[in-house]
């Protein structure tokens, strides 16, 4: 009786967070990909699309980069040019030094590198994400309580301490940086968060904007890969709506040249949004580019 309480447990543990994702080919997924990736042959490349071919595992050696203008008193700038460096194999040794230096008592990372400002969310995440990539060491504990102290009463985040409306794209990321907090799914604040994502989601299988009220591929990829970061399989039963999923929703919105549509409606590609699908679906079938990026870094 006792082994059957617990089997009826367990599976009710599973309903709830969802099956855990097994990597692999997916067929689609990989034809999709490599359409995606053949709209940046000839091109300069970026921030995001450098950590997008990254993801999907190819070479950045050959690339040429587009000249980038960084706010150097930005945390997130600080945090997305370690990524960026990461990607490209180089050293990221004095930025990360930088960016340890700015997380303040209270746990939060300031929202500028002269240690001012605690109103931006995403400053805190995006340091999170670019020194869990590096496997840096900084105060966990205390970025983790303060990350769910900002938490809106829906479960979800916004960009500023200030706002109370919460925002899909940026709950998603919030939702990667809680995964490389080490705060599980079962626990109070990715339920939460998680519940919110939920009640984001489209009948299509993807996800609307909270700016737009629309489904964007932008915000499905963000989604994609908050719920990969955590481990969680974006194609599950509980993540299918009409036999949709954030997987299939975000596939269709990848335009005849590779590219992939901002909004359902659009007749063209957006490289915008080709960044973000692409950096989504190779951490779908490849794993999470954060961890993708900390595995290298340990090579």
């Amino acid at each position: 009786m006792r082994r059957w309480i617990k089997c009826i447990a367990l599976l009710l543990c599973m309903s709830i967070l969802g099956s855990t994702i097994a990597y692999g080919r997916d067929l689609k997924v990989e034809q999709a990909l490599q359409k995606g990736i053949k709209t940046y042959e000839g091109k300069k490349i970026g921030d995001w699309s450098a950590l997008a071919l990254f993801a999907t595992g190819e070479s950045l050696e050959s690339r040429e980069f587009f000249k980038t203008t960084y706010d150097e008193m930005g945390t997130t700038d600080c945090a997305r040019r370690i990524l960026r460096l990461l990607a490209e194999g180089k050293d990221v040794k004095s930025y990360v030094e930088a960016l340890q230096k700015v997380q303040q008592p209270n746990g939060k990372f300031a929202d500028r590198m002269n240690g001012k400002g605690m109103e931006q969310i995403n400053a805190h995440v995006w340091s999170i994400l670019a020194l869990y990539s590096v496997d840096a060491e900084y105060d966990v504990p205390r970025a983790r309580q303060w990350l769910i102290s900002a938490q809106n009463k829906d479960g979800g985040f916004h960009h500023s301490t200030v706002l109370t409306t919460s925002d899909t794209d940026m709950t998603a990321m919030a939702l990667c940086a809680m995964a490389a907090l080490g705060i599980k799914q079962e626990e109070q604040a990715v339920q939460k968060t998680l519940t919110y994502v939920r009640n984001m989601q489209a009948k299509t299988g993807g996800f609307v904007s909270s700016y737009s009220a629309q489904e964007t591929a932008e915000t499905t990829s963000w989604v994609i890969l908050g719920l990969v970061s955590m481990g969680i399989d974006p194609t599950s039963k509980q993540w299918t709506k009409w036999r949709s999923n954030p997987i299939t929703a975000l596939l269709r919105l990848q335009h005849a040249d590779g590219r992939f549509k901002h909004l359902p409606k659009d007749r063209g590609g957006n490289n915008i949004a080709t960044h973000q699908a692409v950096l989504a679906l190779a951490s779908y079938e490849r794993g999470s580019v954060f961890e993708q990026l900390r595995d290298r870094d340990k090579e």
